[in-house]
């Protein structure tokens, strides 16, 4: 398990077995690992891990469309 943090440093997801976890332990996306982002649920580009530790949404991600 990999906790990530944003980009004020507070704990917000964790990473398990290609999942992404809430702080709740509900899944909320899964990974990618060819295009290293996660996507939601429905398919759409989620947040991808900067620094390791950190989850970060890229705006300017060419992957900002569904998958």
């Amino acid at each position: 398990m990999i906790d990530l943090h944003d980009s004020h440093g507070r704990h917000i997801a964790n990473f398990v077995s290609g999942q992404l976890h809430d702080v709740q332990g509900r899944n909320i996306g899964h990974y990618l690992e060819n295009e290293g982002i996660f996507i939601n649920m429905q398919g759409y580009y989620f947040y991808q891990i900067v620094d390791k530790r950190r989850l970060l949404y890229n705006n300017n991600s060419a992957i900002n469309e569904q998958i």
